[in-house]
C-alpha cells in the first residue's frame, strides 16, 4: 500500500438469519449443514434445543411445517415407502362379522353360521378359526377359490351362562391385506327355567351320616303351569325328592323362598369314606327347557381323622447329627373307642412311637428320622392300623429330599 492512501478495510458477516415480523425471533434453519465434526448435533436434535414456548409460537405462526417421514432416526433425510398391493391375491368377505342369535334358552347349544367370499384373483387359504371360552367351531371351508363362497360353522354352549353374552372367533388367512377377521356372536340367554341358588351342589357329612341340601326349580315362561315329569340321578347315593313351593314360605334367614317346586338333595348315610360324584337329570314339561342337570359333589368323612395327612421333611443331610422328630396326631370324631393296633414304616431311616393322649380318643405317633441317609428324592409313607373296621389302615406320605 502506497504512503497516504486511505487503507479500506472489508469485514465478511455471516448472512442473517431471517426474522420472524411477529415474534421477532430467528426463525432456525432445519437444513443439514456440512461439517467436520461428524458428532454435531442432526437437525432433529438442534429443533429440540429450541425453549418450548418459543417453539410453539413458531409453530403456531406456521414458521415450521413437518411432514412424517422428514428425518430418518440419523437426522437424514428418508425416503416416504409405499406399497403396491397384489393384484393376484386372495381377498376375504364377509357378509357379516357379527351375528346376533337373539334369545337362547339356557342350557341350549346355539349354532350359527358365518359367510364370506373370495372376491381376489388366487385361492383363500383358511388357514385357522380359534374360538373364545365357551364357543366350538365345529368345521370351515379351509380352500376357496376366486369367487366361490366359505362358511364358518361355530356353536355356543350356554349351559354355564346367563344374560347377554359375546362370544369371538379369529379367522386367519393368506389375504395379504386382512391375514386377521374377528368375528363376534352376541346372545341373550334367558333361563326360562332354573334352578336357584346354583345347579352345582356340594354335600359334607361324617360316615354313617346323610347330608341334605335344598335347591329351588323356577320357571320365568309366560302362562306355563310348571310340573316335573321325573327325576333320575346317577348315583344311588345321590337322591332328590320334589315338593311344590307353598306361597310365603320361607327359609331359615326368614326370607321368601323363590320358585315353584323345592328339591331336596340326599346324600345317604350309608355313602362310602371318600369323595362322592353325580348329576341330577331333573325333566319337567317346559317345550323350552325340557331337562336340566344338577352336578353333586360330596365328600364323606371318615371317623378316625389324622392331622396332618402328610408330612413334608424339607432338606435332610445325608447323616442327621441330632434326631428329627415330627408329630402326627390320630383322632376319633365321636371320640371313643379307637385303638391303633400298630405302625408301619416303608422307609429304614424312619423310626415310629404310639402315645395315647386321651384313652380311646386320641393318640399320638411320633416319626423320629435318624442316622445316615441316602442321597434323593424321599418319597415314603408310614401307615396306621386301627380297629374301625372302615378305616382299618390309614395311609400317611412322607416327603424330602436328602442331600
Amino acid at each position: 500500500m502506497n504512503a497516504g492512501s486511505t487503507a479500506v478495510i472489508m469485514r465478511t458477516f455471516p448472512p442473517r438469519k431471517p426474522i420472524h415480523s411477529e415474534t421477532g425471533w430467528e426463525i432456525p434453519s432445519l437444513r443439514a449443514h456440512r461439517s467436520h465434526h461428524p458428532t454435531r448435533h442432526p437437525p432433529r436434535e438442534n429443533l429440540m434445543r429450541i425453549p418450548a414456548h418459543r417453539l410453539a409460537a413458531l409453530l403456531t405462526a406456521g414458521c415450521l411445517a413437518f411432514t412424517p417421514n422428514a428425518f430418518a432416526q440419523d437426522g437424514s433425510e428418508a425416503a416416504t415407502e409405499t406399497t403396491t398391493p397384489d393384484p393376484n391375491a386372495p381377498v376375504i368377505e364377509f357378509d357379516a362379522t357379527t351375528l346376533d342369535l337373539g334369545e337362547v334358552p339356557k342350557g341350549d347349544k346355539a349354532h350359527y353360521v358365518f359367510t364370506f367370499k373370495n372376491t381376489g384373483v388366487s385361492d383363500l387359504l383358511i388357514e385357522g378359526a380359534k374360538p373364545s371360552c365357551g364357543c366350538t367351531v365345529a368345521e370351515f371351508t379351509k380352500v376357496v377359490k376366486a369367487g366361490e363362497s366359505g362358511t364358518i360353522d361355530a356353536t355356543i354352549d350356554t349351559k354355564r351362562f346367563r344374560g347377554p353374552i359375546s362370544k369371538t372367533i379369529t379367522v386367519t388367512s393368506n389375504d395379504p391385506a386382512n391375514a386377521k377377521v374377528h368375528l363376534q356372536a352376541k346372545a341373550n340367554v334367558t333361563p326360562f327355567v332354573d334352578m336357584l341358588p346354583s345347579q352345582h351342589v356340594f354335600l359334607r357329612a361324617d360316615r354313617g351320616e346323610a347330608a341334605t341340601k335344598t335347591v329351588s326349580l323356577v320357571s320365568y315362561e309366560d302362562d306355563l303351569d310348571l310340573k316335573i315329569e321325573k327325576i333320575e340321578s346317577s348315583d344311588p347315593m345321590i337322591a332328590v325328592d320334589s315338593a311344590p313351593i307353598e306361597e310365603g314360605k320361607t327359609n331359615e334367614a326368614g326370607d321368601p323362598v323363590e320358585g315353584d317346586f323345592e328339591l331336596t338333595v340326599t346324600l345317604s348315610e350309608t355313602a362310602p369314606v371318600g369323595r362322592v360324584s353325580g348329576t341330577v337329570d331333573v325333566f319337567t314339561n317346559s317345550s323350552k327347557v325340557e331337562k336340566l342337570t344338577m352336578q353333586v359333589r360330596g365328600n364323606v368323612r371318615g371317623l378316625v381323622q389324622v392331622r396332618p395327612s402328610r408330612v413334608f421333611l424339607g432338606n435332610l443331610p445325608e447323616k442327621v447329627e441330632e434326631p428329627i422328630k415330627k408329630t402326627i396326631r390320630v383322632t376319633h370324631r365321636r371320640g371313643g373307642g379307637l385303638e391303633i393296633e400298630k405302625v408301619e414304616s416303608s422307609f429304614d431311616g424312619i423310626t415310629t412311637e404310639v402315645s395315647s393322649v386321651d384313652e380311646g380318643a386320641a393318640f399320638e405317633v411320633v416319626l423320629t428320622i435318624d442316622g445316615e441317609l441316602p442321597r434323593g428324592t424321599l418319597d415314603e409313607h408310614v401307615t396306621i392300623f386301627t380297629n374301625d373296621t372302615d378305616e382299618p389302615e390309614i395311609e400317611v406320605r412322607i416327603r424330602g429330599q436328602i442331600g
